[in-house]
């Protein structure tokens, strides 16, 4: 009896320990993800979580579809984090935050654009030329 209400219970555990996050719905070329300390292999169908950063390679590109149905395209050289990625729960509002660490992407805001916190911030260097003001 022990034995079934310990599976019951990692059952239903399961389902919520993968839920806040994307997947990788499209690939070409050669992706990894940093998780946790470790380098995990990007394939189709690999999921994305908060905490993730996806790195993808020069002539590669990936597509992520998270739960609240926005899209992000990441052409290589590029690397996003995922910060924080949470569905709304009752009266409280989900969050999204992105950093783009490196290269470029385009999107497809989803649920949380419009109805929680959804921010995308980019670490890009000064433009230093000409009409910038800098020197």
């Amino acid at each position: 009896m022990k034995t079934l209400i310990l599976a019951l219970i990692a059952a239903l555990a399961a389902p919520a320990a993968l839920a806040g996050g994307g997947t990788v719905v499209k690939l070409e070329g050669k992706a990894t993800i940093e998780r946790k300390g470790a380098k995990v292999i990007v394939a189709e169908s690999t999921p994305v979580y908060s905490g993730d950063t996806l790195d993808v390679a020069d002539n590669a590109a990936a597509q992520v579809r998270f739960e609240d149905d926005s899209v992000f395209v990441l052409p290589g050289v590029a690397k996003l984090r995922v910060d924080q990625f949470t569905m709304p729960v009752g009266n409280k509002g989900g969050k999204a935050l992105y950093t783009l660490v490196e290269g470029g992407l385009r999107t497809i805001t989803g649920r949380l654009s419009k109805n929680g916190q959804y921010e995308i911030m980019a670490r890009v260097p000064p433009f230093k030329g000409p009409g910038s003001g800098q020197k």
